[in-house]
C-alpha cells in the first residue's frame, strides 16, 4: 500500500477517534487496564483506579457503562484484553490471554512494550493465522498474505464490542476478505504490517503512559 494511502487511512482513524465523546476517558484508563490484565488474573477496579490515578468511582462508572467482563466477585476480567477465550489467542509473557478483535492483537504489544504471539482463524475460511510481533513491528505472519479489517463506527462505549470489535477480523488473504468487504464497504482491509502501523499511530499518544503503567510483575516477566 502506498505510503500516502497509509497516511490517509491514519488520518481517517484519528478523525474517527477524535469524534468519540468517550475516547479521552477510555484512553486514560486503557494503559492501566492492559497492564493489570496482562498479569493473567482478575483485577479489582480499585487497582486500575490507583494505577491510572483516577477516582475509583469514575473508573467503575465508566467500566459499568462499557462491555467490560466481570467475574462473580466483581473483578474485571476483560476489556479489549480478556481472560476469557475468544477467536484471538494472545500469548504474552508466556501467558495465554485473548483479545476482543484482530487489531487489538496488533496494538497491545505496543501498549505493553512486549513481544506477543497471536493465533486466530481466518474469518472466512477458518485457516489458522499466526503472527509474531513486538512493540516495534511485525516479525512473522503466516500466511504472509493475511490481512485485517478495520472499521470506524460512531458508537458509544456500551456498543464498543458489538459494532467495533465484532467487525474487526483476520483474513487469510485479500481474496478471502472480498465477500465480507463487499458487505462492509466502509471497512478498511489492510495487510497485517499496515494494520500494526495504523494502530501504532492511533495509539501513539498512549504509549508513554502505557509503559509507565507496567508494574513490577510485567517487568520481571518481560526480562525472563
Amino acid at each position: 500500500m502506498p505510503t500516502h494511502t497509509l497516511d490517509q487511512l491514519t488520518q481517517r482513524l484519528l478523525d474517527w477517534y477524535d469524534h468519540l465523546s468517550w475516547a479521552i476517558e477510555f484512553g486514560a484508563l486503557t494503559p492501566a487496564v492492559l497492564a493489570e490484565l496482562a498479569g493473567g488474573e482478575p483485577v479489582a477496579p480499585e487497582r486500575i483506579a490507583a494505577r491510572a490515578g483516577v477516582p475509583a468511582a469514575e473508573v467503575l462508572d465508566f467500566l459499568r457503562a462499557s462491555p467490560a467482563e466481570w467475574d462473580a466477585d466483581g473483578r474485571l476480567v476483560g476489556l479489549g484484553l480478556t481472560l476469557r477465550p475468544t477467536a484471538h489467542r494472545f500469548e504474552i509473557h508466556g501467558r495465554a490471554l485473548y483479545t476482543w478483535c484482530a487489531p487489538d492483537t496488533l496494538a497491545f504489544p505496543v501498549m505493553l512494550d512486549a513481544t506477543a504471539r497471536v493465533e486466530s482463524p481466518c474469518f472466512a475460511t477458518g485457516e489458522p493465522i499466526r503472527v509474531e510481533l513486538g512493540p516495534n513491528g511485525v516479525r512473522r505472519v503466516e500466511p504472509e498474505s493475511a490481512v485485517v479489517s478495520v472499521v470506524t463506527p460512531q458508537v458509544g462505549p456500551a456498543d464498543l464490542r458489538r459494532y467495533l470489535c465484532d467487525n474487526q477480523h483476520f483474513f487469510a488473504s485479500p481474496s478471502a476478505a472480498a465477500a465480507w468487504a463487499a458487505e462492509h464497504p466502509d471497512a478498511m482491509i489492510v495487510s497485517v504490517a499496515d494494520g500494526f502501523t495504523l494502530t501504532r499511530r492511533l495509539l501513539a499518544r498512549w504509549i508513554a503512559s502505557a509503559r509507565d503503567s507496567v508494574g513490577p510483575l510485567e517487568r520481571e516477566a518481560a526480562q525472563t
